[in-house]
């Protein structure tokens, strides 16, 4: 499979100040996306409701927008904005109108505001899905979210956030039945490639974030931050399956310490929960040597809980017209087995794991003019 793609981007703002209080801005975008597809998916024996599917195709995607924005300050604590995007393309030949406003009060002068966000926005859907005339009828994809955000200034250095947030998405690309694909995934999280592909996924995500950020003082950087959500579509039966990325939750901890300013060590650890995987039929899948999937229970089993840790050094050595940096890393320290998928394997005749990499030490030197 061939893919070509030339992306070009123009845009434009125009910024006016009716007085203290009061501005708006108007503008416009142009994007002109040129892709050539020379695609091939022969015959497969495995599996023979795999039709095959080939086409040598130049796609052109031109899309056109203008947008206004108008903000006012509201006495000395709210600012208001509100704005209309107008979006139009040359494959669906329609007006896409997208509504937005934003609202941020300050409870606390100088340390603590209140945000809410809600709006509508569009994209485009995968290329080479236009490409292929069996589904050329496809629609832009649709997200309407909203959130809610507190912000405060612990002091100088160091903000504290938290959100909560919903996302719901329509008219994905998404296969209409099962009658001869068996197959609910939900295209915008794996590109698989289908005839007849619609417009009719919904998806869903909502979820609470919190990050703690320090900036750099008394030598000391970093940010603590984590996620709970839930992230799930609807299939073409109807039923509510976990994206592929629907981890539940996230943790993140990334700091460092640089008491000279010519060196520093820094780390960052990450945990978060197992991936969603669809269970494999082993009974069928050495009957037909072949995997197998439980595609009923689609995305049901979670694989282990991922944690890693990751730590850095960096010496800086100022010569007279440069800069020469030397820098150690260590992937993965305490070489955590952490299992990325599980597959069938024809030579063994059983389910196997695929394990992210071991622990790896990563030297080098980087040098500036």
């Amino acid at each position: 499979n061939i893919e070509k793609t030339i992306v070009c981007n123009i845009r434009q703002i125009n910024h006016f100040k009716i007085n203290p209080n009061i501005n708006f801005e108007i503008g416009l975008d142009v994007q002109w996306i040129n892709q050539n597809y020379d695609y091939l998916r022969k015959l497969n024996e495995s599996n023979i409701l795999l039709n095959e599917i080939k086409f040598d195709q130049k796609v052109h995607i031109n899309n056109y927008s203008s947008f206004f924005t108008f903000k006012h300050n509201i006495g000395y604590s709210l600012i208001a904005s509100f704005g209309i995007r107008l979006d139009n393309n040359n494959y669906e030949k329609k007006n896409l109108v997208s509504p937005r406003i934003n609202l941020e009060y300050e409870l606390i002068k100088g340390t603590t505001n209140l945000i809410f966000n809600a709006g509508d926005y569009y994209q485009n859907p995968p290329g080479i899905y236009i490409a292929n005339n069996s589904s050329s009828t496809l629609k832009s994809v649709r997200s309407n979210q909203y959130s809610i955000s507190l912000e405060h200034m612990i002091n100088s250095s160091t903000k504290f956030s938290i959100s909560v947030y919903k996302k719901k998405y329509s008219n994905s690309p998404i296969l209409p039945n099962s009658d001869l694909h068996n197959d609910p995934t939900f295209l915008f999280d794996e590109l698989r490639m289908y005839n007849g592909i619609v417009s009719h996924g919904k998806a869903s995500s909502e979820g609470f974030e919190f990050l703690i950020q320090k900036k750099r003082a008394e030598n000391f950087y970093g940010l603590i931050g984590g996620s709970l959500f839930n992230s799930t579509f609807i299939d073409y039966d109807g039923i509510e399956r976990n994206r592929n990325h629907n981890y539940k939750y996230i943790f993140n901890i990334v700091g460092g310490y640089r008491p000279k300013s010519n060196w520093e060590i820094s780390l960052r650890w990450s945990y978060f929960g197992g991936k969603p995987y669809t269970p494999i039929n082993l009974e069928s899948s050495i009957d037909h040597n072949n995997q197998i999937l439980y595609t009923n229970n689609f995305n049901e089993e979670k694989t282990p809980d991922y944690h890693s840790l990751f730590i850095r050094y960096e010496k800086r050595y100022n010569l007279r017209k440069s800069n020469l940096i030397f820098f150690l890393e260590i992937w993965n320290t305490y070489n955590r087995k952490n299992i990325e998928a599980f597959f069938y394997s024809r030579d063994k005749q059983s389910v196997e794991k695929v394990v992210y990499f071991s622990t790896i030490p990563v030297g080098g030197l980087r040098i500036e003019f």
